[in-house]
Protein backbone atom coordinates (compact mmCIF):
# COMPACT_ATOMS: atom_id res chain seq x y z
CA UNK A 1 0.00 0.00 0.00
CA UNK A 2 2.85 2.37 0.82
CA UNK A 3 4.54 1.71 -2.51
CA UNK A 4 1.36 2.49 -4.43
CA UNK A 5 0.94 5.74 -2.49
CA UNK A 6 4.60 6.61 -3.13
CA UNK A 7 4.19 5.88 -6.83
CA UNK A 8 1.12 8.11 -7.07
CA UNK A 9 2.95 10.91 -5.23
CA UNK A 10 5.93 10.41 -7.53
CA UNK A 11 3.71 10.95 -10.59
CA UNK A 12 2.14 14.04 -9.05
CA UNK A 13 5.60 15.44 -8.28
CA UNK A 14 6.58 14.78 -11.90
CA UNK A 15 3.57 16.69 -13.15
CA UNK A 16 4.54 19.64 -10.97
CA UNK A 17 8.15 19.54 -12.22
CA UNK A 18 6.99 19.59 -15.84
CA UNK A 19 5.66 23.09 -15.36
CA UNK A 20 9.30 24.25 -15.34
CA UNK A 21 11.27 21.46 -17.02
CA UNK A 22 11.05 19.53 -20.27
CA UNK A 23 10.38 15.75 -19.97
CA UNK A 24 13.79 14.80 -21.42
CA UNK A 25 15.95 16.34 -18.63
CA UNK A 26 13.52 14.98 -16.02
CA UNK A 27 13.82 11.50 -17.55
CA UNK A 28 17.61 11.71 -17.60
CA UNK A 29 17.65 12.78 -13.94
CA UNK A 30 15.37 9.88 -12.99
CA UNK A 31 17.41 7.42 -15.01
CA UNK A 32 20.65 8.65 -13.43
CA UNK A 33 19.12 8.39 -9.95
CA UNK A 34 17.99 4.81 -10.53
CA UNK A 35 21.40 3.88 -11.97
CA UNK A 36 23.24 5.43 -9.01
CA UNK A 37 20.99 3.88 -6.37
CA UNK A 38 21.13 0.39 -7.88
CA UNK A 39 24.92 0.63 -8.16
CA UNK A 40 25.15 1.69 -4.52
CA UNK A 41 22.89 -1.17 -3.46
CA UNK A 42 25.12 -3.67 -5.27
CA UNK A 43 28.28 -2.16 -3.74
CA UNK A 44 26.88 -2.01 -0.20
CA UNK A 45 25.26 -5.42 -0.63
CA UNK A 46 28.64 -6.97 -1.40
CA UNK A 47 29.72 -6.10 2.16
CA UNK A 48 26.71 -8.01 3.50
CA UNK A 49 27.26 -11.17 1.48
CA UNK A 50 25.38 -10.31 -1.74
CA UNK A 51 27.48 -12.02 -4.41
CA UNK A 52 25.93 -12.10 -7.89
CA UNK A 53 26.78 -15.08 -10.09
CA UNK A 54 29.38 -14.72 -12.79
CA UNK A 55 27.82 -14.32 -16.26
CA UNK A 56 28.15 -17.17 -18.76
CA UNK A 57 28.93 -14.68 -21.50
CA UNK A 58 30.33 -11.24 -20.63
CA UNK A 59 29.41 -9.94 -24.08
CA UNK A 60 25.80 -11.05 -23.55
CA UNK A 61 25.80 -9.29 -20.18
CA UNK A 62 27.01 -6.04 -21.72
CA UNK A 63 24.56 -6.20 -24.63
CA UNK A 64 21.70 -7.10 -22.29
CA UNK A 65 22.66 -4.31 -19.87
CA UNK A 66 22.85 -1.76 -22.68
CA UNK A 67 19.52 -2.90 -24.12
CA UNK A 68 17.90 -2.81 -20.69
CA UNK A 69 19.29 0.69 -20.07
CA UNK A 70 17.98 2.03 -23.38
CA UNK A 71 14.56 0.45 -22.86
CA UNK A 72 14.38 1.80 -19.30
CA UNK A 73 15.25 5.30 -20.53
CA UNK A 74 12.58 5.03 -23.24
CA UNK A 75 10.07 3.88 -20.63
CA UNK A 76 10.84 6.91 -18.48
CA UNK A 77 10.57 9.23 -21.48
CA UNK A 78 7.21 7.82 -22.56
CA UNK A 79 5.93 7.93 -19.00
CA UNK A 80 7.06 11.54 -18.55
CA UNK A 81 5.52 12.65 -21.84
CA UNK A 82 2.33 10.85 -20.82
CA UNK A 83 2.24 12.72 -17.51
CA UNK A 84 2.82 16.00 -19.30
CA UNK A 85 0.14 15.35 -21.93
CA UNK A 86 -2.53 13.53 -19.88
CA UNK A 87 -1.84 14.63 -16.34
CA UNK A 88 -0.59 12.59 -13.40
CA UNK A 89 -3.93 11.00 -12.50
CA UNK A 90 -4.63 9.51 -15.92
CA UNK A 91 -0.99 8.58 -16.57
CA UNK A 92 -0.74 6.74 -13.26
CA UNK A 93 -3.77 4.63 -14.16
CA UNK A 94 -1.98 3.52 -17.33
CA UNK A 95 1.32 3.06 -15.47
CA UNK A 96 -0.40 0.97 -12.78
CA UNK A 97 -0.29 -1.97 -15.16
CA UNK A 98 3.52 -1.86 -14.98
CA UNK A 99 4.06 -4.27 -12.06
CA UNK A 100 1.72 -6.87 -13.53
CA UNK A 101 3.22 -6.63 -17.02
CA UNK A 102 6.75 -6.77 -15.58
CA UNK A 103 5.99 -9.91 -13.59
CA UNK A 104 4.31 -11.61 -16.55
CA UNK A 105 7.11 -10.68 -18.98
CA UNK A 106 9.77 -11.87 -16.51
CA UNK A 107 8.02 -15.20 -16.26
CA UNK A 108 7.60 -15.52 -20.04
CA UNK A 109 11.08 -14.34 -21.03
CA UNK A 110 13.00 -16.20 -18.33
CA UNK A 111 10.88 -19.19 -17.35
CA UNK A 112 12.19 -21.23 -14.51
CA UNK A 113 12.51 -21.43 -10.78
CA UNK A 114 14.21 -18.04 -10.32
CA UNK A 115 11.53 -16.05 -12.15
CA UNK A 116 8.52 -17.85 -10.68
CA UNK A 117 6.64 -15.77 -8.13
CA UNK A 118 5.02 -17.13 -5.02
CA UNK A 119 1.37 -16.47 -4.29
CA UNK A 120 2.21 -13.77 -1.75
CA UNK A 121 4.36 -11.97 -4.34
CA UNK A 122 1.53 -12.05 -6.89
CA UNK A 123 -0.74 -10.63 -4.20
CA UNK A 124 1.78 -7.80 -3.68
CA UNK A 125 1.80 -7.04 -7.41
CA UNK A 126 -1.99 -6.98 -7.46
CA UNK A 127 -2.24 -4.81 -4.31
CA UNK A 128 0.25 -2.26 -5.64
CA UNK A 129 -1.60 -2.11 -8.96
CA UNK A 130 -5.01 -1.74 -7.31
CA UNK A 131 -3.65 0.87 -4.89
CA UNK A 132 -2.26 3.04 -7.67
CA UNK A 133 -5.46 2.70 -9.69
CA UNK A 134 -7.66 3.61 -6.71
CA UNK A 135 -5.55 6.62 -5.74
CA UNK A 136 -5.48 7.77 -9.35
CA UNK A 137 -9.23 7.35 -9.82
CA UNK A 138 -9.85 9.28 -6.61
CA UNK A 139 -7.63 12.14 -7.79
CA UNK A 140 -9.25 12.08 -11.24
CA UNK A 141 -12.72 12.24 -9.65
CA UNK A 142 -11.64 15.23 -7.53
CA UNK A 143 -10.29 17.01 -10.59
CA UNK A 144 -13.54 16.43 -12.48
CA UNK A 145 -15.63 17.65 -9.52
CA UNK A 146 -13.55 20.82 -9.21
CA UNK A 147 -13.74 21.37 -12.96
CA UNK A 148 -17.52 20.88 -12.91
CA UNK A 149 -17.90 23.29 -9.97
CA UNK A 150 -15.73 25.93 -11.63
CA UNK A 151 -17.74 25.58 -14.85
CA UNK A 152 -21.03 25.82 -12.92
CA UNK A 153 -19.89 28.96 -11.04
CA UNK A 154 -18.61 30.50 -14.28
CA UNK A 155 -21.96 30.01 -16.07
CA UNK A 156 -23.93 31.43 -13.10
CA UNK A 157 -21.91 34.66 -13.04
CA UNK A 158 -22.31 35.41 -16.74
CA UNK A 159 -25.41 37.38 -17.88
Amino acid sequence: MLSSAAFALYLIAMQISFRRLHPVPVSLMQFSTVFTLTSLILIVGSFFGLQPDQPNSPLGLYIGGLLLGVLTLLGYLFNNYGVKLMGAAQASIVAASGPVITAILAYLITPGEKSALYFIQWMGVVLVTLGVISLSLERLAKLKRHGHRAEHVHTETQP
